[in-house]
């Protein structure tokens, strides 16, 4: 069972007629009203990663670091279906290779080898099989483990009530404010709403040489935000 918390942060103006400058969004207003923000927050623990790892290895030839690169990657792919992943939850990248130079001082500069590299990109929907596949990753031969980027399946339902933990927000700052200058808040006048907010969510980044015990962590946030204009009277 997920566990669910709120937090509420108290930013707002009382404007009366026209005594202070107004933001674009409640431009042109020549009533009194209050414009607020109401923020709304839902911490929740994740139950899905999206992973990026990678494979890096420099040889004597392109040919040489391209098989090294190759074998890691067939290796981890392979041995992950065979543990569970679906070929579908795995995606790799074209092999980029790069010459990688030495350059002595008060000379040409000196191909030394060439750098081959590929990344893969794994959905893991089970949360608590994250560490076996990253030891396995290691283990077949990848030896960076460049992201993991947190999840819930369950995105939508905490977005809509951080939404609504937003809207009342706004609405208790504005009655507030109101209340204590001796205003009462007559009608919602003006909304206005970012639908393509981001998700906030943790993510971790991190090589070969951390504890595998550190790659998850406990919780995830998702945040809403809504501006209000609220209509006011005496």
């Amino acid at each position: 069972m997920k566990h669910l918390t709120s937090r509420l942060t108290l930013s707002a103006t009382l404007v009366l007629g026209a005594l202070l400058p107004l933001t674009s969004w409640a431009a042109g207003l020549d009533f009194p009203h209050i414009r607020t923000s109401g923020y709304g927050e839902i911490t929740a623990a994740p139950d899905s990663a999206l992973v990026s790892i990678r494979v890096e290895e420099t040889a004597q030839s392109a040919e040489e670091a391209k098989q090294q690169v190759d074998k890691a990657v067939e290796t981890f792919l392979t041995q992950a279906q065979g543990k569970g992943l679906k070929r579908e939850e795995m995606q790799s990248s074209n092999l980029h290779i790069s010459p990688q130079y030495r350059y002595p001082k008060n000379a040409e500069p000196e191909l030394v080898g060439y750098r081959a590299t590929r990344t893969i990109t794994v959905t893991i929907n089970e949360l608590e099989s994250l560490n076996a596949y990253l030891d396995l990753a290691m283990q077949s031969g990848i030896n960076r483990v460049d992201n993991i980027q947190l999840q819930t399946t369950e995105y939508d339902k905490f977005k809509q009530q951080a939404l609504e933990l937003a809207i009342k927000d706004a609405q208790t700052k504005a009655q507030s404010l109101a209340k204590g200058f001796g205003q009462q808040v007559d009608q919602v006048w003006e909304i206005t709403y970012q639908q393509n907010q981001p998700r906030v969510m943790r993510a971790v980044a991190m090589d070969s040489n951390v504890e595998s015990d550190s790659y998850t962590d406990k919780t995830i946030v998702i945040r809403d935000k809504v501006d209000v204009v609220f209509k006011i009277s005496d």
